[in-house]
């Protein structure tokens, strides 16, 4: 993949230094392009041309499919992470006395939709990681005779730690439990193939690394799981018959479409489909492989400085398109903050600096926020 090529379909990189695709990532040029012509279809000329939006959409869920590994009637689109994992938690056999496995450190979106299960009498165990690390190890350790979910992210927002996905999913499919995968800070970045990673399910917003907006996502729902779940949201179009509005029949879909279940959201839903399939033309390999060198310059550039990386980074195959990096006593915040006066985004998260950058991002862009971050440091003392 060309870089300049890449660039060109990021008008951000015109305005600013943008490293922070770990938070809300910017609209690619495609997803601006894609949900105008579709609001200004939809404008002048109202619903003649719905259904060509509708076949954007479904363009969109196969793109998707493909990007993970998995078939096109095994993708759903959802209004955001916490909806798709809501979905698996409300759904999911679970009753009184089972428990669900998560960790210290996972985003609330993969906290609080197990929480919410405690008046179904089933218990959420938050364990601990181990320096920042969750290992399969550590998942072996924690479960019980009680334990029916795992559910965890595949890269942890607050520190960059890519969970070994392939070997904690043969874990639970050895022990019959169900694997509730958080993708929203993988999907778009890290390589991710569900044919040799099995989990059950999992769901990620568009508006991080996949360059689109927010509000929309995809569900990814394993096919032979889709009868066991319990249909706690069944609208209009969960059925096989959505078009025919006066007969009334309960078959669901076959698919994972049967969690769609009213209007779509059409506009953002074609700017996700068009970022997508931007990021299939990139090729995940490729831009896993670049966010891989250009968080290689951070933690030299970090090193080299004295900073403290608290992201785990001696294996390169726990590493992710997050660093996590603390200047001594800083307020990083407040370094955040004014990084971001001078056109530079990063965040201040897992106790400390998150840079985050993406495939198109730049060698010299980092080069500048660092170069940014000596005059700031330079003006605390």
């Amino acid at each position: 993949m060309d870089l300049d090529a890449a660039r060109a379909k990021m008008p951000i990189t015109h305005h600013r230094t943008f490293l922070d695709h770990a938070a809300v990532g910017p609209l690619s040029g495609p997803c601006r392009d894609a949900i105008g012509e579709a609001a200004t279809d939809l404008c002048e000329k109202g619903s003649v041309n719905l259904r060509s939006w509708w076949e954007t959409m479904g363009r969109g869920r196969q793109l998707f499919a493909d990007m993970i590994g998995a078939g096109h009637d095994e993708i759903g689109y959802v209004k955001s992470t916490s909806h798709g994992l809501l979905i698996a938690a409300n759904g999911l056999p679970l009753g009184d006395g089972d428990s669900i496995l998560t960790f210290r450190g996972e985003f609330p979106a993969n906290v609080y939709p197990w929480l919410a299960l405690e008046r179904k009498g089933v218990t959420t165990r938050l364990c601990e990681p181990a320096g920042r690390r969750i290992t399969v190890d550590l998942v072996r350790e924690a479960i019980d005779e009680t334990t029916k979910v795992v559910a965890l992210s595949h890269v942890q927002f607050g520190s960059g730690f890519r969970a070994d996905l392939g070997a904690i999913g043969e874990l639970c499919r050895d022990r019959g439990i169900y694997f509730v995968v958080d993708m929203i800070q993988g999907a778009g970045a890290m390589p991710l193939d569900v044919r040799e990673t099995p989990f059950d399910m999992g769901a990620a917003d568009g508006h991080k690394w996949m360059l689109g907006p927010e509000g929309v996502g995809f569900l990814y729902c394993r096919k032979e799981l889709l009868d066991v779940l319990e249909p706690t949201h069944v609208g209009w179009l969960s059925v096989r018959g959505a078009m025919d509005f006066t007969e009334y029949d309960l078959a669901l879909r076959p698919d994972a479409q049967r969690f769609e279940e009213g209007a779509p959201q059409t506009i953002p839903a074609c700017g996700l489909s068009a970022s997508v399939e931007m990021l299939c033309e990139w090729g995940v390999d490729w831009i896993s492989s670049r966010l891989l060198e250009l968080t290689e310059v951070v933690i030299e550039e970090a090193r080299h400085r004295g900073f403290e990386i608290l992201s785990p980074v001696d294996r390169p195959e726990e590493r992710s398109g997050i660093v996590v990096i603390r200047l001594g006593g800083a307020d990083h915040q407040a370094i955040a903050d004014a990084l971001g006066e001078r056109g530079i985004s990063v965040s201040a998260r897992g106790g400390g600096l998150r840079i985050s950058p993406h495939a198109y991002n730049t060698e010299d862009e980092i080069l500048h926020a660092f170069e940014a971050l000596d005059e700031l440091m330079m003006g605390d003392r």
